[in-house]
């Protein structure tokens, strides 16, 4: 599937992604969602649309949008966006939505910064969330954006 503007690959299925999924189909974009072969959907109240696709092939995922959101554990960063390598170009945009720092010698290092040296990807954001505050996550999201 080629690149069309407006389209989105999410590469991981957690609650966090499946509502990032749901919000940005409900706007009107095209959406694929990776999963590993393994992984089940979590459950919650929010379903994944009919008209997102969700795919096992991690290059038919990355080659499928402009903008990539990376939404997997922190310790699986560097293996995944690996993975990606050679099927992601320069000019895509990823938004990774991954807590936390890794220990590289005796400094700390950002997502962002591993996944620069991993991959040609320039774009890259961070998006943190949902933070939890006694909403429903079935009606109103919590979310900071960096």
């Amino acid at each position: 599937m080629a690149k069309t503007k407006g389209s989105i690959a999410i590469i991981g299925l957690g609650r966090h992604t499946v509502a990032l999924a749901y919000l940005a189909n409900k706007a009107g974009r095209k959406v694929m969602v990776w999963k590993p072969e393994k992984e089940v959907p979590p459950s919650g109240p929010i379903r994944l649309p009919k008209a997102i696709l969700v795919s096992n092939d991690l290059a038919e995922a990355c080659s499928h949008a402009r903008l990539l959101i990376l939404s997997v554990p922190a310790e699986e960063v560097s293996e995944r966006v690996c993975e990606m390598g050679a099927h992601v170009s320069w000019d895509q945009i990823l938004i990774h939505c991954i807590k936390g720092m890794r220990r590289d010698g005796d400094r700390l290092v950002r997502m962002a910064e591993i996944i620069q040296a991993k991959s040609c990807l320039k774009k890259i954001g961070a998006l943190s969330g949902p933070i939890p505050d006694g909403r429903s996550v079935a009606t109103q999201f919590g979310a900071a954006v960096a």
